[in-house]
């Protein structure tokens, strides 16, 4: 069920696949990955503005009531995902996610919890969000069964290891906020 020109586009490439796989002429194995994060990821996504904004110990904000749920799998299973789906030809169309899913005020809370010295506080933003029905929690069962897939970084220790990753606060410190 696409609702914009990018979610389409993934689903022709996917058909396509499927068409060349079940008429037998190739076997094609096409990989649905969830929000996928780790070291080196684009700041442009919730989970690296969280986090950057925990480091600076700014408050983390959720729109609407922050229970929009995500799932966030590790870059390094998105390769382990990759080289069992290569061994594996002709699977089909297989949803690749992590460990488990998150509303984005856990993942806020999380994150806070994770970063050294943060003084961040989590919050409601005041604005709606447009997805808070959205409730993204894959089914692995099959990618298991077709490939034998299965999550085996956790998310905590995906977003410690993201987190120390990044530079620490670039704002000059004040020494009234530090008592």
């Amino acid at each position: 069920d696409p609702r914009h020109a990018y979610a389409l586009g993934k689903l022709c490439g996917e058909q396509s696949c499927e068409f060349v796989r079940v008429t037998g002429r190739v076997p094609t194995t096409s990989l649905r990955f969830t929000s996928v994060f780790g070291v080196g990821m684009p700041d442009g996504s919730v989970l690296p503005k969280f986090a950057n904004r925990a480091i600076q110990s700014e408050d983390l904000l959720y729109d609407g009531t922050g229970q929009r749920v995500q799932n966030f799998v590790h870059l390094n299973d998105v390769v382990r995902a990759c080289r069992l789906a290569a061994d594996h030809p002709g699977a089909g169309v297989l949803s690749i996610g992590g460990t488990n899913s998150v509303s984005m005020k856990e993942l806020a809370e999380l994150i806070v919890g994770l970063t050294p010295g943060s003084r961040s506080a989590v919050k409601a933003s005041g604005k709606n969000d447009p997805q808070e029905e959205y409730r993204w929690i894959p089914d692995l069962e099959e990618a298991r069964a077709a490939i034998g897939y299965a999550p085996e970084s956790d998310l905590a220790w995906g977003i410690s290891e993201y987190i120390g990753s990044l530079p620490g606060p670039t704002a000059t410190e004040r020494w009234w906020d530090n008592p």
